[in-house]
């Protein structure tokens, strides 16, 4: 990591009032983005994660807003906070004396993916562990150009950052390293953390998958026996 990128690493300190109060904006178009960062979950269920680090860029260049500022986690685009949002945190970073272009490490969760009623899958909701008015910075720790949020402090060792160890303190949710876009290449970078374990996709779609196919067979059987017993007794029957 260049000594030009330490020098515009800031941690934001987290909420103590609210946890993860500020929404991003626009994950619906980055949803292929998340999918990857959250791996393979229980769509029933949803994901429900916070153990997410964000890093946010501003982007004085942008096209469409000169305000804008990019959320990223995992290197991968997430979202943008809201016009209002971008404004309300440019503002504090300057009153902070924040550094020029500033790129900012704050914990983030990210919510949704679970599957509705009309079997169609939720968008998801990525929020961020600071308030946009009132939040201070802080320190950001790194190892091997992984960085860690204000309050997690980065384990021992080249090696125990290479393979992701947890370096959470105890009561705090698990909080995974985040790769900088500006660091060497992929590889000349620690390997990335082992995802934990995951559940199967989609349980109840393949438990009435079975009750469904279970019923047509029990339907069948029925059928037969009227076919084969009934129907030709009929007259019978019903004298």
């Amino acid at each position: 990591m260049s000594d030009e990128i330490k020098a515009r690493l800031v941690g934001l300190s987290s909420s103590h009032e609210e946890k993860y109060p500020t929404e991003v904006s626009g994950e619906s178009s980055y949803r292929s983005n998340i999918e990857k960062i959250c791996g393979a979950y229980d769509e029933d269920d949803g994901y429900n994660s916070d153990a997410h680090v964000a890093v946010l860029f501003l982007e004085n260049d942008n096209p469409h807003d000169s305000n804008a500022v990019r959320v990223t986690i995992n290197d991968l685009t997430v979202g943008y906070l809201s016009k209002p949002a971008a404004k309300a945190y440019r503002q504090r970073l300057a009153e902070l004396g924040a550094p020029e272009n500033a790129i900012a490490v704050c914990a983030a969760s990210i919510r949704g993916g679970f599957r509705k009623r009309n079997d169609e899958i939720a968008d998801f909701g990525v929020r961020l562990d600071f308030e946009l008015t009132s939040f201070k910075l802080d320190r950001v720790r790194y190892e091997n150009d992984w960085i860690y949020p204000p309050g997690v402090q980065p384990p021992t060792g080249a090696s125990e950052a290479a393979q992701g160890v947890d370096p959470t303190p105890a009561g705090k949710a698990a909080i995974s390293p985040q790769p900088l876009p500006v660091t060497p290449p992929l590889a000349n970078r620690p390997a990335d953390p082992a995802p934990g374990p995951s559940k199967p996709r989609g349980n109840r779609r393949a438990l009435y998958g079975a009750a469904a196919a279970l019923l047509g067979v029990f339907l069948c059987i029925l059928l037969c026996i009227f076919v084969v017993f009934i129907l030709p007794n009929a007259d019978r029957i019903l004298r």
